[in-house]
């Protein structure tokens, strides 16, 4: 499980002291966010000329400034939504 699930998981516990979320809901969640992707960067086909290719720099930025930005505001989009959709159902 990614640092980030528990974080959230333990966010959600603070607000409703109980879990969230049933641990076959747990289960979904890693099933979409990590089995699916790996699989598409599993079966993609690679470059024939990948391991001749020069190293980069150990300073070399893999993800930038901009991709950081994106990255945080996508993460409070994704968890906004799942407390919404939690205070949701509970009102529902």
């Amino acid at each position: 499980m990614d640092l980030w699930k528990i974080k959230r998981e333990a966010a959600a516990l603070n607000f409703y002291f109980s879990s969230p979320l049933a641990p076959l809901q747990i289960l979904y969640m890693n099933l979409i966010t990590d089995v699916l992707p790996a699989l598409a960067l599993g079966l993609d086909e690679g470059s024939e000329d990948i391991m001749q290719r020069p190293l980069h720099k150990k300073r070399h930025k893999i993800i930038f400034t901009k991709h950081w930005r994106a990255i945080i505001n996508y993460s409070f989009v994704i968890t906004t939504c799942i407390f919404a959709a939690m205070r949701i159902a509970e009102i529902i």
